[in-house]
């Protein structure tokens, strides 16, 4: 079986412009796509365990 790794990155301010630049650093094919682009999604789920201090 074959998992696959979807990461999803917040910026505060200009992501788009931050993104192009990552890309010019490390290469690769970028796929910018907002919130706004997927259809009014209207919530994500954030899976984490307890905090361990």
């Amino acid at each position: 079986m074959t998992t696959r790794l979807d990461p999803y990155l917040n910026f505060p301010g200009s992501a788009r412009e931050a993104m192009l630049f990552y890309e010019t650093v490390f290469g690769g094919t970028l796929t910018i796509t907002t919130v706004g682009d997927a259809g009014g999604v209207p919530w994500m789920v954030d899976i984490a365990g307890p905090s361990r201090t």
